[in-house]
């Protein structure tokens, strides 16, 4: 953990006792643990929202039998809020994830993943023309990209290349059951004339790739009240890597956008224009990203997330 080695905390990953606070992050993995100390609970992503009603039914006795454990058939979303009032303190990504959780535990805490790990490279001014187009992020949300991409595909399009960064091979059913081929799924979508390459994820292609690209599209189902609650670390982190981006009108987006002069939600209007040459120019990508890199310093640095890490264990 990030906080504690920059503290100097000792982690111990596998010891059941002698613990002065138990971290987890998942709904089942503390419970081996005989300690009696305060746990804090991570929320990954808004699961106290259900995605939908059977999703949210299956997803308890499916991770408790991959996990080799006696399977529930409590909805998940109803186990996710029983961790949060029976721990000590509960750590999710973003005010809108808070939202959802009001009421359920006094001490409560918004912290966004940093990618201190990824460097933070400057603005290189590049020509938005032909375009090349840089995506990156889990197989579960590629979907989305493709069929975004079906709507400016055609003879004027704009974009030359498309590269993913991904994992290379992903789980059909609950990211646990039934494995299938990333370049397989990708195989299936028509791209016309426009030149495809596809990466195993990691932060050396990132940013390797993020070097050769002048625009990055990440497009996600706002529908969806579990993926509408995904925070804005992705976006952030192609600005981080000096690459201007354009995403979907989430709520963390929206919130995002209010800070910043600069237009980057992806609309109608948007998409239309990624067929036009007089849009998204450098003036914009060299604008967004000044942006960003000034959002990031002053909401992101690493002394106020230590700080807000501080604050999480203050009570203890």
């Amino acid at each position: 953990m990030w906080w504690a080695k920059q503290r100097g905390h000792e982690i111990r990953l596998k010891e059941t006792r002698n613990i002065d606070v138990v971290y987890f992050n998942s709904l089942w993995a503390h419970s081996n643990i005989e300690s009696a100390a305060p746990k804090i609970f991570e929320l990954i992503d808004g699961y106290g929202v259900p995605e939908n009603n059977l999703r949210d039914r299956l997803r308890t006795p499916f991770k408790l039998l991959a996990d080799r454990k006696f399977p529930s058939f409590q909805k998940y979303s109803e186990l996710v809020k029983y961790r949060c009032v029976e721990s000590f303190a509960v750590v999710c990504s973003s005010p809108e994830q808070s939202q959802t959780l009001k009421g359920l535990n006094p001490r409560i805490h918004q912290i966004l993943d940093s990618h201190v790990e990824v460097p933070d490279l400057a603005y290189e001014p590049r020509s938005m023309w032909p375009r090349t187009i840089l995506w990156e992020g889990q197989v579960a949300t590629l979907r989305y990209f493709l069929e975004l991409i079906d709507h400016v595909v055609n003879d004027e399009s704009s974009i030359s290349k498309i590269t993913m960064v991904t994992d290379m091979t992903f789980f059909l059913f609950m990211n646990r059951f039934m494995e299938r081929d990333t370049l397989n799924l990708i195989s299936k979508k028509t791209f016309g004339t426009i030149t495809t390459k596809t990466l195993p994820w990691s932060i050396e292609n990132l940013v390797q790739e993020s070097k050769h690209s002048n625009l990055s599209i990440l497009p996600i189902d706002v529908g969806n009240p579990f993926l509408n609650l995904k925070p804005e670390n992705r976006m952030l982190l192609m600005l981080r890597l000096g690459l201007p981006v354009l995403v979907s009108p989430t709520s963390a987006h929206k919130r995002v956008q209010s800070n910043f002069k600069t237009p980057f939600l992806l609309d109608s209007s948007s998409l239309s224009k990624l067929c036009a040459k007089d849009w998204f120019t450098e003036a914009w990508s060299e604008s967004l990203v000044k942006e960003g890199k000034n959002y990031l310093a002053r909401e992101h640095n690493g002394e106020l997330l230590l700080t807000k890490w501080d604050n999480v264990f203050a009570d203890l």
